[in-house]
């Protein structure tokens, strides 16, 4: 049994008094008064990353239990209990034996909750990083049973609302319970309002990769892009790479102000480079990128790969930026456990897995918990 005392329980974007908590056999035991008299930490629900490629010098494409492994731990010790590996654009049959390959894996750290898949349904114009010979511009009928088949690990895909039969993919997947979210996009207000009445409700890491308005040869017409969609509707969920150079602080502040912070969901967008010194690495199935310690970049520099940065350190930005340490705790906990559909509203009661973390006044994680046991 151990005693974590004088914390303050943050839950549903609010601070509780503070409290001692016991833990015991893997277990909240009792929430009590505390007697301490000393400033209060804080307690909260382990971390939830929903877009992450690798970290630790590996990638998620690896797919070994080492390599999961030193991810998975990289993530946890940084306060992430949950997440999906994330794959940049691959062949639906490739990638059909990457989830095999990852079903079959029981890797420590964090836990694997499922995968995420960027692509290969994205546009060539918005590509980023992603490789240009694996995107796929409609979605056939055909790929519905690749969907149906990998339904019970495939969690999130993303996509572009203009890629031809975009409605029909977004309702495959919504059918067969698997998020979509609009990204790497190159697309139109009304096609991506199609895609919304068909079950899209998330936006991939906004402010990369993300249309934005514009008129269209022969139209003097402006049309929204996802940039401005994702600002304007409160029911889309979406992703911020909160690292200080995707997304800098007044850009993120302008988010905060439009969406407010329970449909904001911070996302590592991690690379292998991630916890790891400065140099080149390799992205999937052989991209070369090279990170700087700052970000990871495609080794022309012609493009942003990704981060290398964690969520525990993003959430400590959003602190330093003015958002309340309860507000910022929710997105990346709350919001990515209700989008995900796995939000447990009494996680942080006796009788519920010991798994949480504690954290000062700063947003910092000083410990983390799995199932009782202290990180």
């Amino acid at each position: 049994m151990e005693t974590i005392k004088n914390v303050k329980i943050v839950s549903g974007g609010k601070c509780g008094d503070p409290v001692d908590v016991t833990v015991d056999c893997g277990k909240i035991a009792t929430i009590g008064p505390t007697s301490e008299a000393s400033s209060a930490r804080y307690l909260t629900r382990g971390f939830t990353d929903i877009h992450t490629h690798g970290a630790a010098c590996h990638d998620i494409s690896e797919l070994s239990e080492a390599a999961l492994s030193a991810v998975g731990s990289y993530l946890l010790k940084n306060g992430v209990t949950v997440y999906l590996p994330t794959f940049v654009a691959t062949p639906l049959a490739l990638l059909e034996g990457y989830l095999a390959r990852l079903r079959g894996i029981d890797a420590s750290g964090a836990k694997v909750l499922g995968a995420h898949i960027e692509g290969p349904y994205i546009s060539l114009k918005k590509k980023g990083a992603q490789p240009a010979e694996n995107i796929l511009h409609r979605f056939d009928e055909g790929d519905k049973s690749f969907f149906e088949r990998n339904k019970d690990i495939l969690k999130i895909v993303t996509l572009c609302p203009a890629v031809e039969n975009a409605e029909s993919l977004v309702k495959c997947l919504t059918e067969n319970g698997i998020k979509a979210e609009a990204g790497h996009d190159d697309s139109l207000d009304y096609q991506i309002e199609r895609c919304m009445q068909n079950g899209l409700d998330g936006v991939t890491h906004l402010y990369c990769a993300s249309s934005g308005h514009r008129r269209v040869a022969g139209d003097f017409t402006k049309y929204l892009g996802l940039t401005e969609m994702a600002l304007l509707h409160d029911s889309l969920y979406t992703e911020v790479i909160a690292d200080g150079i995707h997304v800098p602080e007044r850009l993120f502040k302008l988010i905060y102000k439009c969406k407010g912070y329970e449909k904001i969901i911070l996302v590592s967008d991690s690379l292998s480079p991630a916890g790891a010194p400065s140099g080149d690495y390799v992205l999937g199935d052989g991209i070369a990128i090279f990170s700087d310690g700052r970000a990871a970049y495609l080794k022309d520099k012609s493009s942003l790969a990704g981060s290398v940065t964690n969520i525990a350190k993003m959430l400590e930005n959003i602190v330093s930026y003015g958002v309340p340490l309860e507000k910022a705790v929710y997105t990346v906990t709350e919001a990515p456990e209700k989008y995900l559909g796995i939000h447990d509203e009494n996680a942080l009661s006796p009788g519920r897995p010991a798994t949480f973390n504690i954290l000062d006044n700063g947003g910092r994680v000083l410990k983390t918990y799995l199932d009782g046991n202290a990180v």
